[in-house]
């Protein structure tokens, strides 16, 4: 992930239409970003079609608990991209 802090939605879509580029099929990614607004993991969730693709909601937050250690969690946002719509 590049080193670059968030600030506006903008920003974070800009920082993943690089991996979109090309696609000829649905996906959806996340992107998990530390309290300090930097990204820490941007992560395929689904792969589907030409036009859906479907997510089960415990993959995006097994994601995000992979790194828990206790009751504070290592990330506390996401951003969800939907391919289609960049």
């Amino acid at each position: 992930m590049e080193s670059v802090q968030i600030t506006n939605p903008a920003q974070a879509v800009g920082l993943a239409k690089d991996k979109f580029n090309g696609l000829d099929h649905e996906e959806l990614w996340a992107m998990y970003v530390g309290l300090d607004n930097m990204p820490t993991a941007f992560v395929r969730l689904s792969s589907g079609g030409w036009t859906s693709t479907t997510i089960d909601l415990r993959q995006i937050f097994s994601n995000d608990m992979e790194g828990c250690t206790g009751v504070v969690l290592e990330r506390y946002a996401m951003v969800l991209f939907q391919t289609a719509l960049i």
